[in-house]
């Protein structure tokens, strides 16, 4: 149990470190916010919670099951030999109904993603949603994800009934198949041998049906341990270990800004936003750049800051180029500038 606590806390600390280095334009403006909540939600809370329990509970029962089926086989070895094709039985319908278990419980799981990303759109829009007066589209958009997510959840357990059905008939194909021998033998095991056997038969059952039902468990919680390793691959931001930082404390000093046949796209199959841009911004002056939409406003301060990687060319401040610098470096010449963001509003009046 503390191997898988220890297992889990690495994990969590590794996917936080992951998330947190993963650069914006190739990891978050692709990611729905929703993904990355249920990957610190509900995928943590099945590695954490079920994944523990029920591989605690499939131990025991095997262990269990393997007691009771060494005392049948010691009291009679053809009660023993009975129980051999009813185990086979019970592994192979519950392989086959772990296939279909596996890929239901793996769609829930990518289902619920869309109902967190919505409640998040929906809480950080709700002054434009009733401005529109748009209440009665998004409760009827959120009702439709949750039906989505709530009819994989429906399939889940169905399948689950399934599953407990034939075991519960292959238990009582069990317990008809010793009373019958018992009862054919006429007392030749003597009294406490087949009170004995009767008894571990109806706990045999029940403890192989548990163990069925815990790999499928265990397994069903693996798919978030699947979905949780898969963001150990997110690309990380490349802050190359040659850089070096930018030991002067006064930097910057002056804050000239030297833009030098700068391209830049936010992702490799984007095209250019920004196309050789050359131009040199001196100490101390206040700059205004005006365009139109899509014209590259907000990706020149994404350059000049190192969000988005460039294609080519070169950002100089006080002649140091911020590709060559340390990260950090770079949130230095950040805190100490100032910038207007293109968020407009309207005043009463205007037109």
């Amino acid at each position: 149990m503390s191997l898988l606590l220890r297992s889990s806390e690495n994990l969590h600390d590794e996917l936080f470190r992951r998330v947190l280095a993963a650069p914006v334009t190739t990891f978050f403006d692709v990611t729905p916010v929703g993904r990355i909540l249920n990957r610190f939600s509900n995928d943590l809370d099945q590695m954490d919670s079920l994944l523990p329990q029920q591989w605690q509970n499939f131990v025991q029962n095997i262990s269990l099951s393997v007691g009771g089926f060494i005392v049948c086989a010691l009291a009679s070895y053809w009660i023993g030999l009975s129980y051999i094709p009813v185990i086979a039985a019970l592994a192979v319908t519950g392989f086959y109904f772990k296939k279909t278990s596996r890929e239901v419980k793996r769609l829930e799981g990518i289902s619920r993603s869309p109902v967190y990303n919505l409640l998040d759109e929906t809480l950080n829009g709700v002054q434009t949603i009733r401005a529109f007066k748009m209440q009665s589209r998004f409760e009827q958009m959120n009702a439709d994800a949750v039906d989505e997510n709530a009819s994989f959840f429906f399939v889940y357990w169905a399948a689950g009934r399934w599953l407990a059905v034939r075991l519960d008939t292959l238990s009582v194909v069990v317990i008809f198949v010793v009373s019958l021998y018992l009862v054919a033998t006429k007392g030749q095991l003597g009294t406490l041998l087949s009170g004995i056997s009767l008894v571990y038969a109806l706990m045999l059952t029940s403890m192989v049906q548990s163990s069925v039902r815990d790999v499928d468990r265990t397994d069903n919680a693996m798919t978030s341990v699947e979905r949780i390793l898969h963001f150990r691959e997110i690309p990380q931001e490349e802050d190359s270990l040659d850089a070096s930082p930018v030991n002067n404390t006064l930097w910057p000093s002056q804050g000239a800004i030297r833009f030098d046949n700068l391209q830049l796209k936010y992702r490799p199959e984007l095209p250019l936003v920004l196309c050789g841009v050359t131009m040199s911004v001196g100490g101390g002056e206040k700059l205004g750049i005006c365009g139109r939409t899509g014209a590259g406003k907000s990706s020149l301060m994404i350059a000049l800051f190192r969000i988005c990687g460039f294609e080519s060319g070169t950002i100089r401040i006080d002649s140091v180029d911020v590709q060559k610098t340390r990260y950090y470096s770079v949130d230095r010449f950040e805190t100490t500038s100032t910038r207007l963001v293109n968020t407009w509003m309207l005043t009463f009046g205007q037109s």
